[in-house]
């Protein structure tokens, strides 16, 4: 569906359409699972002699700008590569979510209008050579309604051919239910682009997990292999879609919302 950045971006992440409109999967079907949540990344290099430390200490200034314009409805997380292949060429993505669309225009209005030293801090530290607008569903939330620090996994889908995604959205949605039954502390959403890229090829969406923390991650991997959660998993999703290996990040939070 999309090709160039958003090619680039879900080699790395995953992306539910911000507006759902035409050309959008989620244009053609209905009973989403969740409200709609806009979703933005930008992943990024450090400038030369720059790193992380340089990076948190303009975060703790836009934090103290957000502040300072009573922002509330934006949270934000930093992401770091550890499981990826050779298409991961950066060094820091940066992960921002909003309440709903009102709030994303607002505060983007708002960013461009007064934020122009913030803005300029961020860009002696990072060279950041993708910025796109995203939007989430959920299937699953963690258990305390928040992603916090922890680990986020990405995998690029695609929906096999005379399947729709109103069929995924059910078997995903049986999947959740099992998830938890069995103790899963994961987190379950499902991204597509929205804004930034172009082209006519790749993913039609991706699936994203998260976990609090490794130890949660191999449980559900024990479940998955050991405990024969993938025979499961080939019933509902076998004849739906079809999902590349996955590539995981550790994420630290950066600014606090409720989003949902």
């Amino acid at each position: 569906m999309k090709k160039d950045s958003i090619t680039v971006l879900s080699a790395t992440l995953g992306t539910v359409a911000l507006l759902l409109g035409s050309g959008s999967v989620l244009g053609q079907e209905s009973g989403l699972a969740s409200k709609v949540v806009p979703v933005e990344i930008y992943t990024c290099s450090f400038n030369d002699g720059k790193g992380m430390a340089d990076l948190d200490a303009v975060v703790d200034e836009f934090n103290t700008y957000l502040d300072d314009n009573d922002v509330d409805d934006y949270a934000a997380w930093t992401l770091t590569k550890s499981y990826y292949g050779p298409e991961q060429e950066f060094d820091v993505i940066w992960l921002g979510a909003w309440t709903d669309g009102n709030a994303m225009g607002a505060s983007r209005d708002t960013f461009r209008a007064t934020a122009g030293e913030v803005a300029g801090r961020f860009n002696e530290t990072v060279d950041c050579g993708l910025h796109v607008g995203l939007s989430s569903i959920n299937y699953k939330l963690p258990d305390d309604g928040t992603v916090a620090d922890g680990v986020l996994v990405f995998s690029n889908c695609s929906i096999e051919e005379g399947a729709r995604y109103s069929d995924i959205a059910a078997a995903t949605t049986e999947w959740a239910d099992i998830l938890t039954d069995s103790g899963s502390e994961s987190a379950i959403y499902h991204w597509f682009p929205a804004f930034g890229g172009g082209g006519d090829e790749g993913p039609d969406f991706l699936s994203v997990a998260s976990y609090p923390n490794y130890a949660a991650l191999g449980a559900d991997y024990e479940r998955r292999g050991n405990g024969g959660q993938f025979r499961t998993a080939g019933r509902l999703f076998g004849d739906l879609m079809d999902c590349d290996v996955a590539r995981v990040y550790d994420a630290t939070t950066r600014r606090s919302a409720q989003i949902r």
